[in-house]
Order: C-alpha cells, then sequence, then structure tokens
C-alpha cells in the first residue's frame, strides 16, 4: 500500500505510540507524530467530557418543565387580557407574558392587511387581570373559554345592517375593536349566564339526597293520607321558586389598568369586585399577587401593634 493511501491510526494505536514514544525516548519522526495525534487525542477526549458536563449542569438548573396535558399548580386561577394601543384589539392570556403564538391563533381574519402578521411587544398592553381566587382554576378556566368563544362570535356572527353597508376596510376596523365588547362579555358571563357557566355555584350532593328523602316521604304519607294534589302544588311551588330565586355565584376580582373601561358594561353583579391597578404576579409555590401580599404585611404590621400595646 503506498504512503498516499494509507490508514488513519486507530485511538489505540496512536495511545499505543505514545508510550512506545515515551519509553524509547521518542527519538523517530514517526514517534514525535504518532505522540502528538495522542496527545491531541486527549485533549479532544477531556474537552467532550467538559462539554457534557456543562450541558448535564444547564439540565439541572433549567426549571422543571410540566408534561403536555398535565396542568401546573393555579393554572386557570387567573388571566390577564391584553389590548392593542392602536387597534384595540384583544387577546386573553393564562399566563402574565403574553405568548405570541397563542395569540396569534386567536385572530380572525376581518379583511386584508388588518391581521397583525406578527405581535409587537411595544403595541400591546395589559388591559385587565381577571382573579378567582385559589382552587377555582376550573371556575377561571371556564369563564377563559366563555369569554373566547363569545369574541369569536364577535368578529364572524354579525347581522348589524350598518357593518354591511360599510366599506371592507372600515368593516374590519369596527370588527377589530373589541374593547368594549370584552367588558360587556366579562360582566355576562360573571352574571353566571350560559350554559355550562361554572361561576355559578353547584348545589351539594348531600343537599340533593336529602331533598329526595324528603319528597319520597311526602309521597308515602300522601298516598296513605290520599293528598296527591296538594304535594303536587307544593312541589310546582317550590320549582317556581327555585326558577326565581338567583343563583349563587363564585366571587370575581377584576383589577383594571384604566377604571373607565369598566364603565363599557350595563351593570354588574355583586359578586364582582373592582380594584383599580394590575397586580404584579410573583411566580411561586403559594402564586400569591402584590395585592394579597399587602394585604398579609398590613395584618402582620397590625398584629405586632396589638402585641405592643398589650404588653
Amino acid at each position: 500500500m503506498s504512503h498516499s493511501m494509507r490508514a488513519r491510526p486507530t485511538l489505540f494505536q496512536m495511545f499505543g505510540g505514545l508510550v512506545r514514544a515515551a519509553q524509547t525516548g521518542g527519538c523517530g519522526c514517526g514517534g514525535r507524530v504518532e505522540a502528538t495525534a495522542a496527545a491531541a487525542a486527549v485533549r479532544g477526549v477531556r474537552f467532550m467530557s467538559g462539554a457534557v458536563e456543562e450541558a448535564t449542569e444547564e439540565q439541572s438548573r433549567a426549571p422543571q418543565r410540566h408534561p403536555r396535558g398535565q396542568q401546573p399548580a393555579g393554572h386557570g386561577e387567573r388571566f390577564w387580557v391584553w389590548h392593542h394601543i392602536a387597534t384595540n384589539m384583544v387577546v386573553y392570556s393564562l399566563t402574565p407574558v403574553l405568548d405570541i403564538n397563542k395569540a396569534k391563533r386567536q385572530f380572525a381574519f376581518t379583511g386584508k392587511k388588518l391581521v397583525p402578521a406578527k405581535i409587537r411587544k411595544d403595541y400591546w398592553r395589559p388591559l385587565a387581570m381577571v382573579e378567582l381566587g385559589a382552587g377555582k382554576g376550573e371556575v377561571g378556566r371556564s369563564v377563559y373559554q366563555k369569554l373566547r368563544e363569545l369574541k369569536k362570535r364577535h368578529e364572524l356572527e354579525w347581522e348589524d345592517e350598518r357593518l354591511l353597508n360599510l366599506p371592507k376596510k372600515l368593516r374590519g376596523i369596527e370588527l377589530n375593536d373589541m374593547r368594549g365588547n370584552f367588558v360587556a362579555d366579562l360582566a355576562y358571563v360573571c352574571a353566571g349566564h350560559g350554559k355550562g357557566n361554572l361561576v355559578v355555584v353547584k348545589e351539594e350532593e348531600d343537599s340533593k339526597v336529602k331533598k329526595k328523602k324528603s319528597k319520597n316521604s311526602k309521597v308515602v304519607q300522601a298516598n296513605q293520607a290520599g293528598e296527591n294534589k296538594a304535594i303536587e302544588q307544593e312541589q310546582q311551588q317550590q320549582e317556581e321558586e327555585k326558577a326565581n330565586k338567583a343563583p349563587k355565584l363564585h366571587t370575581v376580582t377584576v383589577y383594571w389598568a384604566n377604571e373607565q373601561d369598566k364603565y363599557y358594561a350595563e351593570s354588574w353583579t355583586d359578586n364582582v369586585t373592582h380594584i383599580v391597578g394590575i397586580p404584579d404576579y410573583l411566580p411561586g409555590p403559594k402564586t400569591k399577587t402584590m395585592a394579597t401580599l399587602n394585604l398579609s404585611a398590613e395584618a402582620d404590621a397590625r398584629s405586632q401593634a396589638e402585641a405592643v400595646a398589650t404588653a
């Protein structure tokens, strides 16, 4: 075999050449070449091992990701509403940081060059934050779903004659303006309207069982006494009272960036509390907000003052 077609030495052969060169003193040219090649291989192995160690350290420092389908703690207990400062377009987010990919999915085609091709964060500002409270993530996700459905219907299901007579571009501009519609939709959903709205507090199963037992006992007594008509009338009266009785609703807290936005709605139910200023969200094991932290700090200060006064 010619010198040009000579096979390259393996790593084991290079290590062997390094050992032989060390034993013989490395006088030959071939020994020096093999020694330098072996040293380079050793440096490469050390570099690779260092890179692997750095990669493992970075993986250990990185935050743990939740598997797909598994929701993090406190998911849905609060959500944020963002609006475009120029067009008043509205998007909803379950995280305090606006996710660009998820926000773009909420856009409907309202006209040519009216749907933003990309989201610039300097054009989007928080409009409100809706908070349901700890342990009410299911209710918050229900409100979030209802608001997104109503937004889509505003964009695609409209029969206003004035909009039909407008030019396409002006019609798209008005359809993109969802600021007032969001406030009206929020008041509607917080009032418990809509099929499957979880803002309405569910009745306990124990109360249902007790009512069934009481009805059965009344029916038995009525059959014995022959008073079926009287019991039917009582049942009808109870059903009418239930229909007329206002449902019990979960409490909802709305933090507004601008207090004047809440007046887009005609009325609000008593279960909604309005607070001016959107608190800074502090992620952590208990997922507290600045408002709750301030309240806890005030409570601690009061307890300390009472302790000093009693002492």
